[in-house]
């Protein structure tokens, strides 16, 4: 009898009394009340990269977290997960409208990452306009990945030919140009920008014109 009690000590242990998985770690720092916890959880749950089925609502949640660092946190998080994370895209397209820099500029990185095409039009379309040079080359950035089908932002993107960045100019005309014909109605805006002082924008807009015609 002794012998036999010797043997269900180490069950019991490994039997659920007080064990926990990285996962269930994760998932409770996910809950707590501090900040620096609940950012720690969404970190590794992004890097864990498991049980998506369990692993994605939560971080979801987390995307309306009273704390910056915890909406950045679960936002790179649910970039991890990419596709799989798809459902997420009018939480994370939401987060385009704070007034942090930084969570704007990860939401579009997040929603590419995703593949949510349209929240990802949406979002780069509106911040075209942000007055922060980094977030505004961001969505152009993410308008010229989309292609031809970032047809509907022709106006936004012939307005950005006018920026004083001449990274964004660049871009602009370059995002304009590989929409193609589509973009037939941005020619005054490319043709503005024949007499670029920049050589590079220059040749971007001279490019960007050949395809649209």
């Amino acid at each position: 009898m002794k012998q036999s009690c010797t043997f269900l000590i180490p069950i019991l242990l490994l039997s659920g009394c007080g064990v926990k998985t990285p996962l269930d770690q994760a998932l409770r720092r996910l809950k707590s009340s501090s900040p620096e916890e609940r950012e720690a959880g969404a970190v590794a749950l992004g890097q864990l990269h498991e049980q998506k089925e369990v692993s994605i609502p939560a971080l979801k949640k987390a995307l309306k977290d009273s704390e910056t660092r915890v909406k950045i946190a679960a936002a790179t998080a649910l970039a991890a997960f990419g596709e799989d994370a798809a459902g997420c895209a009018p939480e994370i397209l939401a987060l385009t409208d704070q007034t942090d820099n930084e969570v704007k500029y990860l939401a579009i990185g997040a929603l590419a990452a995703i593949k949510a095409e349209e929240e990802l039009l949406q979002a780069a379309t509106k911040l075209l306009k942000d007055p922060d040079p980094g977030v505004k080359m961001s969505a152009v950035q993410a308008l010229y990945d989309i292609g031809a089908a970032a047809a509907p932002s022709v106006g936004p993107l012939s307005d950005a030919c006018k920026d004083p960045d001449a990274s964004i100019r660049l871009m602009a005309a370059k995002a304009l140009g590989k929409i193609g014909k589509s973009a037939s109605s941005a020619a005054p805006a490319l043709n503005g920008l024949m007499g670029d002082q920049d050589t590079y924008v220059r040749d971007a807009a001279r490019e960007a014109l050949s395809r649209i015609r």
